[in-house]
């Protein structure tokens, strides 16, 4: 399993990047898998249950997932971060605008996190964040005007009420989770970079010492030497 995300984490990493642009990189990656995942089961279970409605949009936002993933893997960094965001958020709408009272907004939550996680730039950041709120707003606005596209049941709606909180709470703990880890990864190899320079520092230190231990045994003493001089003078006169 390890293995697993390991390549999921490190596809089409280009030797030249930073470690903070690695660390977001494997995030991005590992977000973009864990959605798809979350995404095919709620297609497995609108199949089971009989809802087809929203049949299609799964099928399609996977699809997008999946081009997402390749895009990672050839590399194409700033594209794939933007369409990650924005295939996420417009499904996350459509099943909060159109799914009636399923509570499908708790996505939104990991969600915002997100583009603190993998954007570099801070206006870019921030720019997410205003325009998820707002989304947000409007959405919930809107909910009460707009009627289902499919009439759920008062068991069925509890029963995704309680499947979106479930799968957005796992989401922000994998995000939390693999942050976390990804930030320990890069602590440690500041720590072991940090060990190879004292080690360094000691080696040339103690080179410095010894040198200079080799040089003070070949030189002759000044003592020896004034006194010699003194000797000679002394002989003179």
């Amino acid at each position: 399993m390890k293995k697993f995300w390991e390549f999921i984490s490190s596809m089409g990493f280009s030797p030249d990047l930073s470690h903070e642009e690695v660390r977001r990189i494997k995030l991005l990656s590992r977000l973009n898998f864990i959605t798809f995942l979350v995404l095919l089961f709620y297609l497995i279970v609108n199949l089971i249950i009989g809802i087809n409605t929203f049949i299609p949009l799964l099928i399609i936002t996977i699809l997008s997932l999946t081009t997402n993933l390749f895009l990672l893997y050839k590399k194409i960094y700033a594209p794939a971060k933007h369409i990650s965001m924005t295939i996420i958020a417009i499904c996350i709408g459509f099943f909060t605008l159109f799914n009636g009272d399923t509570f499908s907004e708790a996505f939104f939550i990991p969600l915002v996190a997100m583009p603190l996680i993998v954007f570099k730039d801070k206006k870019i950041s921030v720019f997410y964040l205003i325009a998820l709120i707002i989304l947000v707003v409007v959405l919930k606005v809107s909910q009460g005007y707009i009627a289902p596209l499919t009439n759920l049941g008062k068991e069925e709606l509890m029963f995704f009420k309680i499947l979106n909180v479930i799968c957005s709470a796992l989401i922000a703990y994998f995000l939390t989770f693999y942050f976390k880890a990804a930030n320990e990864e890069y602590e440690n190899i500041l720590i072991k970079m940090n060990e190879e320079v004292s080690e360094k520092n000691r080696e040339i230190t103690d080179s410095i010492i010894y040198a200079k231990r080799i040089q003070d045994a070949l030189i002759t003493p000044e003592k020896y030497i004034e006194k010699s001089l003194n000797k000679l003078k002394d002989k003179d006169k």
